[in-house]
């Protein structure tokens, strides 16, 4: 409710007053003279300049100046609230201190620094930006807008700032009365975001009563220490400090632990108590004031949106209304994981069988903590759900000592409180869950195989609390490798169970981003999650798969899957150098300076770039090319008439082909999929598969041949010639062909894969890919009819974000889009379907179906 208070407040107070309006110049003055403005609200409240009655004929009567009320108490003091530069300036001590923090003045820098427990918070005359820490952790600078800096007031000498800056950096409530010019304003708690150590997303909360980021607690007593697991202090003999709520005292009590009423619980004891407690037994209100409680996670974006760039996240980067500028604000139906998949996702869910979309609610643990009451009606209106949902994956962390470790562990309390609270809502109302898809995403290292492990073991103890024994029982509990193709996942576990062929042209290949997990062992951990059946050949087959892997001798840069993957593996004595490639090109010897693994020679798939120069990529991608023409003709052998049950999967690197050789050249093939780690890739071109085979298999009203054309037409689009490694990101082979990257240098801007573009680049951006991955689809696929075109949307500035949409739509084609970003400015969003319509002019509102929470529900 505070962001939604703070925002009605700046939109109330820009319709009695345009208080929002921006100042000219970055950083505003160190001192102003604001006599005129001040004398204006003295005279107001009938006094002068220096606080004396103001005596007129006839008498003044009192018109109020702006008030500013904390918790009813009017605020005091010898100046008034003002209007300066059309915004409600207040005067930081008498604020501050009717807060609850401690002043002090340092007049040799001109800051004032503000105190409330164990926070400080420093603000500078002139400059906009606030310092913010708490003890032991300073957090990055948040950046004022110019409009909100800080100055000097003349005559009175005290230092002012925009209320509405003040109530978003000590997280106060605040309301606007226009009738009688009132700021009212409810002591909050003060808190902070920070982006993760790595950069990749606001990841960390801090307040004074919960620290969920670096550093652990200073409350914590001596000889006592911060746990993350658990968020209470630990002492010397593992056992939890702390004043247990009663919710886990009563749950306590039912295990029959003695020390239930102590506070000092067995760490171990605790953590039990946590997973199993208040899973049965609570009304709906209870568990969803427990959503609304736990704001680390109430109302903000899904935590797996966690690239920081400025389409994701303000710029300010810091404080808890920027995340309302993300789709905290956008609340129809959004089904993925990822807005990437959103859309293919939609599809998947319009071609499902009424007898499941009409019974079956799909969840999202991280959707549904984000806003619990507007997903009540959808899941009341089904008779049993299925929850989705996923574990931050490990990256490149290599023991519990990374720093990225602790943040990690935060990540996973929250992902295991919205699991826990998400089966207690479904309790609540007596919706039975019939199944679980849960994996976790990118890993880099085995040490991640521990992670899984220990959070295989969470997640069946609260599935056992919820009463879900028996989906531990029949496998549907089992976490895999992967996050965003589990929804579809989801839908495909659904239908009826097929047989499945699956041909990899290297079943070895390892696979970074899935912990160095092979191609065999993710195969068949996959068609687990998805009711499918392996068999030995593809005549006997339903769905027909072909993987196109690196060649075999790329094991070699990838030794001793035992080890870190960061690190060359240690040489035996009298043992030759191992081949570990740093950035040069040369190899090293295990423990030389800088000698760091390169899994292969894509740099993305090492956190430490390779930088080999286009020679030694030509030289290095030999045995490649061997290996691809091999898959090439693999694929031209296999009949026509077994292309419409086929899937191509390229599979040589992460979110993206390698060239363009892996497509197919001919448009009836059933999948092609080249998008995300390997366990993304597999999954969710499997179960687009299955699914679209199933309507054709059950004669459902869907035209599988038009959506599966658009699909995979859509898909080349996409990972080949928008985001493909060759096609879209290094200079190519061939020297008659330039890439996406070489055409975008021409113009004077640079690729950019994850980090995003501004404004006015991205405009150049978009308009450019749409040219190139049009002429680039017309000349791989001469067969297009006459006036198809791909039109690729950018999401949040990202072209790993981006959404191809093939127009016109044909006969029995669906189009049913997800959302859209234009930029980062609040409320500034458009549904896909105002993005596509001007593709449509004549039947725009017919083609495009859009999937909300409560067409969902019928």
């Amino acid at each position: 409710m505070r962001l939604i208070q703070t925002l009605i407040f700046a939109i109330a107070c820009a319709n009695a007053a345009p208080l929002l309006a921006q100042t000219a110049g970055a950083d505003g003055p160190i001192s102003r003279d604001i006599t005129t403005q001040l004398k204006a609200e003295l005279t107001r409240a009938c006094k002068n300049l220096d606080n004396s009655p103001l005596i007129t004929t006839p008498p003044c009567v009192v018109n109020f100046p702006a008030r500013v009320m904390v918790n009813g108490t009017l605020i005091t003091g010898d100046m008034p609230p003002i209007i300066v530069d059309d915004r409600l300036w207040v005067e930081v001590s008498s604020l501050l201190s009717a807060l609850n923090w401690n002043i002090a003045w340092d007049g040799a820098t001109r800051r004032v620094t503000s105190t409330r427990d164990d926070f400080i918070m420093q603000l500078t005359h002139g400059s906009r930006t606030v310092n913010r820490k708490v003890t032991g952790y300073s957090a990055p600078a948040f950046l004022l807008d110019a409009s909100m800096t800080p100055f000097a007031s003349i005559p009175r000498g005290k230092t002012l700032i925009p209320l509405a800056a003040i109530a978003d950096l000590t997280g106060t409530d605040v309301s606007w009365s226009a009738s009688d010019r009132t700021a009212s304003i409810t002591r909050g708690t003060p808190y902070f975001y920070d982006r993760k150590p790595d950069g990749s997303g606001a990841d960390i909360m801090f307040n004074n009563m919960r620290y969920v980021g670096p550093g652990g607690s200073s409350a914590c007593a001596a000889g006592s220490s911060f746990d993350w697991r658990v968020r209470y202090c630990v002492d010397s003999a593992k056992f939890a400090l702390g004043n247990f709520p009663e919710l886990f005292r009563a749950r306590a009590r039912e295990l029959g632990f003695t020390d239930a009423n102590s506070n000092r619980w067995p760490i171990e004891q605790l953590i039990t108590v946590i997973d199993s407690s208040g899973l049965r037994g609570r009304n709906t209100e209870q568990v969803i004031a427990e959503f609304e409680s736990h704001t680390e996670v109430f109302g903000l974006p899904f935590d797996n949106h966690d690239i920081s760039t400025p389409g994701m996240f303000s710029v300010t980067g810091g404080n808890r209304k920027d995340f309302k500028q993300s789709e905290a604000t956008l609340p129809p139906f959004i089904m993925s994981g990822r807005r990437q998949t959103d859309q293919m996702v939609r599809m998947l869910y319009a071609m499902l069988p009424s007898d499941v979309t009409s019974k079956v609610a799909f969840l999202q643990a991280d959707r549904v903590a984000q806003n619990p009451r507007a997903y009540l009606d959808y899941i009341r209106s089904k008779e049993r759900a299925v929850l989705v949902g996923s574990f931050k994956g490990a990256r490149s962390i290599e023991s519990e000592a990374d720093e990225l470790h602790q943040a990690l562990v935060t990540r996973h309390q929250r992902e295991l409180f919205k699991l826990r609270n998400t089966l207690a809502l479904l309790n609540s109302m007596n919706i039975p869950v019939s199944n679980v898809l849960y994996g976790m995403g990118d890993s880099k290292t085995v040490f991640a195989n521990g992670i899984r492990n220990s959070l295989q073991v969470r997640f069946n103890n609260i599935l056992t609390a919820a009463g879900y024994a028996n989906l531990i029982a029949n496998g549907s509990s089992k976490l895999s490798w992967g996050a965003d193709e589990l929804q579809a996942s989801a839908f495909a576990k659904e239908l009826s169970s097929y047989k499945v062929f699956v041909y990899a042209s290297n079943p070895d290949a390892l696979h970074v981003w899935d912990a160095l997990a092979d191609t065999e062992t993710l195969v068949r951990e996959k068609i687990g999650t998805m009711k499918l059946t392996r068999v030995n050949t593809a005549a006997e087959a339903d769905l027909k798969v072909y993987i196109l892997n690196r060649e075999p001798s790329i094991g070699l840069k990838i030794l001793n899957r035992n080890l870190s993957p960061e690190n060359c593996p240690a040489v035996a004595a009298g043992k030759p150098p191992i081949d570990c490639r740093i950035s040069n090109g040369a190899s090293c010897i295990a423990g030389t300076t800088g000698c760091k693994r390169v899994y292969s020679d894509d740099g993305r798939f090492s956190d430490r770039t390779y930088t080999g120069d286009r020679v030694s990529w030509t030289v290095e991608n030999a045995a490649q090319a061997s290996h691809d023409q091999a898959f090439a003709s693999k694929l031209a052998a296999i009949p026509a008439s077994e292309r419409a049950s086929s899937i191509i999967i390229d599979a040589r690197v992460p979110n993206g082909a390698w060239n363009k050789i892996g497509a197919p050249v001919s448009t009836d093939w059933l999948i092609y999929s080249a998008w995300g780690t390997f366990a993304n890739n597999f999954g969710l071109a499997v179960a687009q598969a299955k699914v679209l085979h199933h309507a054709r298999a059950a004669s459902l009203p869907v035209n599988v041949a038009a959506n599966s054309r658009r699909m995979l037409l859509e898909a080349v689009a996409h990972d080949v010639y928008a985001n493909g490694f060759f096609e879209a990101q290094r200079a190519s082979f061939e020297t008659t062909h330039q890439s996406f990257t070489e055409r975008l240098a021409a113009i004077g801007v640079n690729f950019v894969h994850q980090q995003g573009y501004s404004a006015n680049d991205t405009v150049k951006v978009f308009t450019l890919l749409n040219t190139h991955v049009n002429e680039k689809m017309r000349a791989h696929f001469p067969t297009l009819p006459a006036g198809t075109k791909l039109h690729v949307s950018a999401q949040f500035w990202r072209t790993f974000e981006s959404a191809v949409h093939l127009y016109p739509v044909g006969p029995g084609e669906l189009l049913t889009p997800g959302l859209y970003r234009t930029d980062a400015k609040f409320g500034n969003a458009q549904s896909m379907d105002s993005v596509l319509s001007p593709l449509f002019p004549a039947t725009g509102s017919d083609v495009i179906n859009r999937i909300t929470l409560q067409s969902a529900s019928n």
